[in-house]
């Protein structure tokens, strides 16, 4: 179960490790790198990648249907063992079906607890038989709620290094010296949609100033426009296929959309500020119910907010532009870095996907 870009590549290199340790056939949800491992898809996840109630409400059509699908697959083949991975909205009330259907259930990214809803531990506890934890807090948090779960590190740490950033610069026709910020405006498309505007008002601005832009979304019919709009603008678009990684590292500073981005920008070394908006019912729900001095999780991994960050009213292009100008500055900037540098030290080395094979080899044994 991957419904999103970033479970399906995390859960597409899990497959590819539990191909060395047994022959076993993989159907399920997810995109184009767990097909290309081998998965029979029943439902291809980008109908369903949504954050919060807002996007999940326009999308209830799509959730509903996936449910359905998902279902009907489990009854009809009767698997051994779920990877279930990140989406707890989805995946939590799918752990119960497969839990009481005698199916082992291992989820891969815990739910947010630390953060909000704390009372998903107690889900946790009744319905899986794993927790395959990828942040180091998390650990113990997790253990003493009762709830069998194991840091086994960040799939992040398994990726390549970047391509050298001589060579993307180069790719892109940027001198070497020339200031160059990376525009991450998320993955999905509501993320898109409510982040594109304001980061090129924030380009218009900053190329004024000197300096080159770089945007990067995640191609779809929903990030189609905006890349139009980014070219009209002068920002630089990468090749379709070009990793977050590589336009992060080959750029002095980055606005990125808080998530998985954020701790990426951080293992490359990029100085960035982290921004993010949800829709009106979003906002409402999480006055009530966040209970979190900060969002980037560089700063949940370093104890202290090391990010800045720029919040719902706060994301507008001015804002943006003077964010960016400060990161900069080599002061402001060798901060962040030095900071980075403890980040890594904290996540471990590289093998999350291969212990996270084990774990499910061992059920399906």
């Amino acid at each position: 179960m991957a419904g999103e870009p970033s479970a399906d590549r995390a859960a597409a290199r899990v497959v590819h490790e539990l191909a060395a340790l047994t022959a076993v056939p993989v159907f399920g949800v997810g995109g184009p790198e767990l097909a290309a491992q081998g998965a029979e898809l029943a439902v291809d996840a980008r109908a369903m990648s949504s954050i919060g109630l807002d996007d999940t409400l326009r999308r209830a059509a799509s959730w509903a249907a996936a449910w359905c699908a998902i279902r009907e697959a489990i009854r009809r083949r009767r698997p051994r063992a779920a990877l279930l991975v990140d989406a707890p909205d989805f995946n939590l009330p799918l752990a119960r079906v497969l839990s009481a259907a005698g199916v082992a259930v291992i989820q891969y990214v815990a739910p947010q607890v630390w953060a909000w809803r704390s009372g998903r531990l107690g889900l946790l506890r009744e319905r899986v038989d794993a927790v395959a934890l990828v942040l180091p807090f998390e650990e113990e948090l997790h253990r003493r709620a009762g709830v069998p779960a194991v840091y086994v590190g960040h799939p992040l740490l398994d990726d390549p290094p970047p391509v050298p950033r001589a060579e993307i610069r180069r790719c892109l026709g940027l001198a070497d010296r020339q200031p160059l910020v990376a525009l991450l405006p998320g993955s999905r498309p509501g993320e898109v949609e409510r982040h594109a505007p304001a980061l090129l008002a924030a380009a218009t601005r900053l190329r004024r100033h000197g300096v080159e832009c770089v945007f990067a979304p995640r191609r779809d019919a929903a990030a189609a426009g905006f890349i139009d709009q980014a070219r009209r603008v002068g920002c630089f678009i990468p090749d379709d296929g070009t990793p977050a990684r590589d336009v992060l590292a080959a750029a002095e500073a980055a606005l990125v959309a808080s998530g998985t981005a954020t701790l990426e920008a951080a293992l490359v070394r990029t100085p960035h500020v982290a921004i993010y908006r949800v829709g009106p019912l979003s906002a409402l729900a999480a006055r009530w119910l966040l209970r979190a001095p900060y969002i980037a999780l560089p700063s949940w991994i370093a104890g202290r907010q090391i990010v800045p960050e720029l919040l719902q009213g706060q994301v507008t292009g001015p804002r943006l532009a003077a964010a960016a100008l400060r990161l900069l500055d080599p002061t402001v900037a060798d901060r962040q870095l030095a900071d980075f540098e403890l980040i890594r030290r904290r996540l471990g080395g590289p093998g999350a996907s291969r212990r996270v094979a084990r774990i499910v080899a061992g059920y399906l044994a």
